[in-house]
């Protein structure tokens, strides 16, 4: 803002009152004893006369009014006041530009097995091994074990506990290695068109999760847990290759999308957990067992609604199941 003779107000104490403006800025100018008097600046200190001489530039006429100011020095300083805009409005967009979102690399080495023991019960083991960057460093490691019961109408409600150690990885890490007990509960139901499979899977998980602290010597110590919920939903699509249907020693196709939703206690900035992506070709060697390799994209929403992680994730999997029943 350019100030005017009428609009300039100097420190509170520095001028005398009824002293105006202009004559103070003449008196600094001049120099002049009997002027610094009529104006009140023989009351302040040289180090506050200087102030004002530095906060206004020495040159008080081209300061007070624009009229005085030569034209163009006026455009030179309009034309530098829109510069400084224009680079202040890049700046912001730059940095809003920089999507904080890490790009990361990892693979995963994946056990699923469903095993009968009767003609509606059965046992689900599953283990994981997550690595990060290619296979040099721990990501998570992910045992689960279940109960499945089979109904008469076809879908299968399975039950269970998951244990899940998380480590510090890749540009965003966690604070410290911990521990997971995890609850969970699901539905699957398959169904089949044309020559594709469909399954969607819901599950829902209650997650406690280990909270640690400093031990004043360099690790953690643990201290208790931090209850969240989660809803997950999966829906895959399967195609046969090699033949019309999928049958045993066939090639397939394996694509799914699953979504990750959080409710309850401390969610944070993110409802949206994470979501993933899947695709991988396959081989069933028999109705128990298939081998699939594919890519998966998982994309983790941080809690503080801003970081975010995209890793790509070469993806092992074995299912192998047993069939106990003794028929």
């Amino acid at each position: 803002m350019i100030a005017t003779a009428g609009s300039y107000m100097p420190p509170h104490g520095a001028v005398s009152v009824g002293a105006s403006t202009a004559e103070a800025l003449v008196a600094l100018r001049s120099n002049s004893p009997r002027a610094k008097q009529r104006s009140g600046l023989l009351n302040i200190s040289r180090k506050t006369q200087q102030g004002i001489r530095v906060a206004t530039g020495a040159v008080m006429p081209r300061i007070i009014s624009p009229s005085l100011m030569p034209a163009s020095s006026i455009r030179y300083r309009l034309f530098g006041s829109i510069v400084c805009v224009l680079l202040a409005m890049a700046c912001a967009r730059r940095v809003h530009a920089q999507d904080p979102v890490a790009d990361q690399r990892n693979a995963w080495v994946m056990y699923n097995g469903n095993h009968r023991l009767t003609k509606h019960w059965g046992v689900h083991t599953e283990g994981q091994w997550r690595r990060h960057d290619g296979v040099e460093h721990w990501q998570q490691s992910v045992v689960r074990v279940g109960a499945d019961y089979y109904t008469p109408a076809g879908p299968m409600i399975s039950a269970g506990y998951g244990w899940i150690a998380s480590f510090p990885y890749g540009e965003q890490p966690i604070a410290y290695r911990f521990n997971e007990h995890r609850i969970w509960q699901q539905f699957l139901l398959a169904q089949s068109a044309w020559r594709a499979q469909f399954q969607h899977r819901f599950r829902l998980e209650q997650r406690f999760m280990e909270q640690r602290i400093p031990d004043g010597e360099g690790g953690t110590v643990a201290d208790g847990h931090q209850f969240k919920q989660r809803a997950r939903y999966r829906f895959m699509v399967t195609v046969p290759l090699s033949r019309k249907e999928l049958l045993n020693n066939t090639l397939f196709l394996a694509v799914y999308d699953e979504v990750f939703i959080q409710f309850g206690q401390h969610v944070g900035a993110n409802v949206l957990d994470q979501n993933r992506l899947y695709a991988a070709l396959g081989w069933r060697f028999n109705t128990n067992v298939n081998v699939q390799l594919g890519y998966l994209n998982q994309y983790v929403f941080k809690a503080d609604g801003i970081r975010a992680e995209r890793n790509h994730t070469l993806q092992v999997g074995l299912v192998y199941n047993l069939d106990l029943r003794g028929e």
